[in-house]
């Protein structure tokens, strides 16, 4: 829904232009640097970090710990008592690893296959979108060409004939009317067409990545 200055703004009385040339094996062939499929790598990079991530819980962990400490009071012997410095080392060794440490390495392991997947999954389908897109876009063309060429004239020329013999109180107003909306109707079917082509080539360009 349009608001604002937008609703009232003059409507385009041409068709867009898309500047389409590339081929399906062009498309094909850049679709590794697709927005969507990058985007994809990027979960799928980052699950494998998981993974790694996970396997460091196999090496033992070092703390190290450096204390000082004030004392106040007295020795036994009326001598002040000693600050302390205490240093201390922690080493954490992972002994029983199938407890934890395996369930987790497998849990990073099977999110990565998932992620791994999911991107191959949508890689193969945008490819076969490629194709079907592609395939559906001649046969469009196919038939506005037909409307073009062969049907449109046709009718373009039926109905001049008919309001013609109308005229000459040859054919009756039936007649007439009929032809004519027969020429609306096939001019309303060419232009779905022309926008359904349109719609097709928005796709592939997509696909495109632009």
């Amino acid at each position: 829904m349009w608001i604002g200055d937008a609703a009232y703004r003059d409507l385009e009385d041409e068709w867009p232009r898309f500047n389409f040339q590339s081929s399906v094996d062009t498309i094909k062939d850049g679709l590794q640097n697709h927005p969507r499929i990058l985007a994809l790598q990027k979960n799928v990079s980052a699950a494998e970090t998981g993974v790694e991530l996970a396997k460091q819980k196999y090496k033992p962990e070092f703390a190290l710990d450096l204390t000082y400490g004030g004392r106040s009071g007295t020795n036994p012997d009326g001598s002040s008592r000693a600050d302390l410095l205490t240093f201390m080392v922690v080493m954490d060794v992972p002994l029983f690893h199938q407890n934890r440490q395996d369930r987790l390495v497998a849990a990073q392991v099977a999110e990565s296959s998932a992620v791994m997947f999911s991107r191959d999954d949508i890689f193969r389908r945008m490819k076969s979108e490629i194709d079907f897109h592609d395939a559906t876009q001649r046969k469009q063309q196919q038939r506005i060409d037909l409307f073009e060429n062969t049907l449109l004239p046709e009718a373009s020329y039926s109905s001049e004939a008919s309001f013609g013999a109308y005229q000459s109180s040859i054919e009756d107003l039936t007649t007439l009317l009929r032809t004519r909306i027969t020429e609306f109707d096939l001019q309303l079917e060419h232009t779905r067409l022309l926008a359904e082509v349109l719609k097709t080539r928005a796709r592939l360009l997509y696909l495109e990545g632009e």
